[in-house]
Parts: structure tokens; sequence; C-alpha cells
């Protein structure tokens, strides 16, 4: 029986567990801030001294938001990396009804390393915002920071599209290739079923 199914693998200790619960919490607020200080820098007439606040306030968050990011792919990896402590194998008989167990979405992902919709759609946003805020300062490029700020947006971009791609990561993992060969006694052939 051969079985594969897209899933992460669930080898993280609880304290990484919650460290990752925290990192994501703090990553998703993060994400909201550079938000309200973008639509903040787009939508309202700001005047010089209030512009470069909110650039250095952005800066701020990108920098923070970009340490986030390190420590939750680090966990993440970190956790992929460990070996279980115990595998444990259940064999049993399934009536006609049942429906094999790898073929249902694992419920057993941990919260933080699940697919989240609304963290993806904040995101999208966020990026949009970005534009946005790009479409701004090239109507005025010569207000003061308009330099410092595009080198933030910049950073935030590549920031946003990281989160994206660490997303998509968790999703696409697949668990190892399991084969189960049954032999019968006396007999060197081996029956194989290869269920997909």
């Amino acid at each position: 029986m051969i079985r594969k199914k897209k899933r992460i693998p669930r080898w993280f200790t609880e304290r990484q567990l919650a460290q990752l619960t925290d990192i994501t919490f703090r990553l998703r607020r993060l994400n909201r801030k550079a938000l309200s200080l973008l639509e903040h820098i787009t939508f309202w007439r700001l005047s010089d001294k209030q512009f470069i606040d909110a650039r250095e306030s952005l800066e701020l968050t990108v920098a923070l938001m970009s340490s986030a990011l390190r420590r939750r792919q680090q966990l993440v990896s970190s956790g992929r990396e460990q070996e279980p402590s115990v595998i444990r194998l259940i064999f049993r008989s399934m009536g006609a009804d049942e429906v094999a167990p790898l073929d249902n979405e694992p419920d057993d992902i941990p919260e933080p390393l699940r697919p989240n919709r609304a963290w993806n759609d904040e995101l999208e946003s966020l990026l949009e915002m970005v534009h946005k805020a790009e479409g701004v300062i090239e109507g005025n490029p010569r207000r003061g920071s308009a330099k410092e700020l595009v080198a933030a947006l910049a950073r935030l971009t590549n920031l946003v599209l990281k989160q994206q791609h660490h997303l998509q990561e968790l999703v696409s993992e697949e668990i190892p290739e399991i084969e189960v060969i049954y032999k019968r006694q006396g007999s060197g052939d081996a029956i194989g079923r290869s269920d997909e």
C-alpha cells in the first residue's frame, strides 16, 4: 500500500508550538500596523513632519516584521528536522462505508501551521496598499523623505512576498512515502497493494 498526502509533520515540542503561536500573532499584528500606516500615508494630507514620522514608524514596523518572520521560519525549520520520539502504526480493518484516514485533510496539524486564508487575504491587501502608496509618491516625488519611504516600501514588499512563500511552503509539504509489503509464509513472492 503506497500513500502520499500533503501535510506537515507534527514533530514540534509544546514550547515550539507556543512560540509559533505567539510569533504568528505578532507578525499578523505587524502586518495590520503596516497596512494602517500605509493608509495614513496614502489617504491623509500629511505635513512633512507627519510624513517623516509615518515613514520612521513604517521602517520600525518593517524591521520588527523581518525579525519575526525569520524567527518563525527558523522554528518551522527546526521542528521539521526533529525526529519524532514515537511513531505509532495502527492496523485495523475498515468497514465498506469508512474513508481511509489519509484521504481526509489532517486535522491534527497544529494551529500555527494550518493554512490560513485570512492571513493570505491580509497579505494581498497589504500588497495593494503598497502599490497605492507608491503611486502617491510617484505623484509627489519631491516630498521630503520620499526616497527613504520608497526603500521602506521595497523592504515591506519583499517581506510580504516572503510571508506568502512561507505560507505556501507549509501547505505543499509531503509526508514520507509509506509502503507496506505483505509476504506469504514460505513464499518468495511478495504481494503488494498500491492504493492511491
